[in-house]
């Protein structure tokens, strides 16, 4: 789980920065901004905060989800009382 957040962290960072993605074997940089240049410069010239929109949505998501979670019911995993611990049993 660790080095699916870190990959995901990475990929997230490579919207706004230069990332070295092969950095002991290539220096050099990739990022989606100079792609998104090359591409479509309108759309850069229109929105030069678009990764900054991309965070906000991410985290709007995070907060809608985890209030629908909050809101919506309790969680799955019911907690041990005695009568269900084996204990005692002959």
């Amino acid at each position: 789980m660790f080095s699916l957040n870190g990959c995901i962290h990475m990929i997230l960072d490579t919207l706004a920065n230069r990332i070295f993605w092969l950095a002991p074997l290539s220096h050099r940089g990739f990022s989606a901004d100079s792609l998104l240049i090359e591409i479509a410069p309108s759309i850069v010239d229109r929105h030069p905060l678009w990764s900054h929109s991309i965070e906000a949505i991410i985290i709007i998501l995070a907060l809608h989800f985890f209030f629908k979670k909050r809101t919506t019911g309790k969680e799955t995993g019911k907690p041990l009382s005695s009568g269900n611990s084996g204990h005692g049993r002959q």
